[in-house]
């Protein structure tokens, strides 16, 4: 059973949920459905964007940003997909799906979201650089997402960039939680990810 103080302690602090709390859960009870979502919000926040938050003000900090936002964007795509990992030849349209299904589709279409793949998911993942004319920036007044100079390439402003994501990670959470009546597709795949992260 999971205590009052380790509840407390977790969502104060972070990262104190165990396995073994997620176990124990009982899932034909709305109030563990409750719990479940918070384990996982929990473990989102302590793990990615918590980690951003502590380090996005420093120079040169966009890589680091962007690699964990990716990494973010993996992960919650596999929730949505109800999959254990991502299968090796889909990784690509996984991104697809998510940059251009979720609350970023209004900025990306298939074209945008499969340069961003390509030149900064793995650039930066695999190379620790962006490939062609794509950057990472900042730059006042400019869009999340705009084609470079030469069309070849992407410019990403990172802290709008960032800032999407964490609104797509809140709907998602938000979306989990209605209870009335609850997602149950949501939820299943949910608990898919969860069960084999847990396992």
């Amino acid at each position: 059973m999971i205590t009052e103080s380790l509840r407390v302690a977790a969502s104060r602090h972070g990262g104190f949920w165990t396995r073994d709390d997620w176990k124990a859960l009982d899932f034909s009870i709305e109030k563990n459905w409750k719990t479940a979502i918070d384990i996982f919000e929990d473990r989102i926040r302590s793990r990615f964007l918590d980690v951003i938050e502590s380090f996005q003000s420093m120079p040169f900090s966009g890589f680091s940003v962007i690699a964990i936002d990716c990494l973010l964007i993996e992960t919650l795509q596999q929730f949505y997909e109800g999959t254990v990992e991502t299968p090796r030849k889909k990784v690509e349209q996984y991104f697809v799906n998510f940059l251009t299904q979720k609350s970023f589709g209004q900025y990306f279409d298939d074209d945008k979201a499969k340069k961003f793949y390509l030149q900064i998911r793995n650039g930066v993942l695999h190379q620790a650089e962006v490939k062609e004319s794509s950057r990472v920036w900042i730059r006042k007044g400019e869009p999340l997402v705009q084609y470079a100079a030469d069309g070849n390439g992407l410019l990403i402003h990172r802290k709008k960039f960032h800032s999407q994501m964490v609104h797509e990670f809140r709907d998602y959470v938000n979306r989990l939680r209605v209870t009335n009546p609850p997602n149950d597709d949501l939820r299943r795949k949910f608990r898919t990810k969860m069960d084999a992260i847990c396992a």
